[in-house]
């Protein structure tokens, strides 16, 4: 059960492959790098929240110490229990910030997010740009 972790993290280079490609292919170049920041932070939450719940609900369900003293003694419930868990929020975590919501223009939370830090961006270089052509 080991090969689980590494997969998600494998999972994840190719959620933000996969933006990079769509950006390419979009030709919309300027928002790769700010699109594979929010890929990889919303991604790695993800990761990372389903791991430390699923850790501590696995433990929870089993039962503390009994459940560590059951896991050593048959140490597959553990795993499958944890894996189940992790792989339950995992899905929740895609429908919070993968699924299109109608607040959002039909965009999900990713996408809206990726929308304004992009707008963010590009307000600030245009600023810049007045600010250097200007003569004050």
């Amino acid at each position: 059960m080991r090969w689980l972790g590494p997969l998600s993290y494998v999972s994840a280079i190719s959620d933000v492959a996969d933006g990079v490609s769509r950006n390419i292919e979009n030709n919309t170049r300027e928002r790769i790098v700010p699109d594979m920041v929010i890929d990889a932070a919303v991604s790695g939450a993800s990761i990372y929240g389903a791991g430390k719940l699923g850790s501590a609900l696995t433990f929870a369900i089993i039962g503390g110490k009994k459940g560590l003293i059951a896991g050593s003694v048959v140490p597959v419930v553990g795993n499958i229990i944890g894996m189940c868990v992790g792989f339950a929020l995992s899905f929740v975590a895609y429908i919070a910030t993968d699924i299109p919501i109608s607040i959002f223009g039909d965009r999900s939370v990713r996408d809206f997010s990726k929308d304004v830090v992009n707008s963010a961006i590009q307000g600030i270089g245009n600023l810049w740009k007045v600010c250097r052509t200007s003569s004050w």
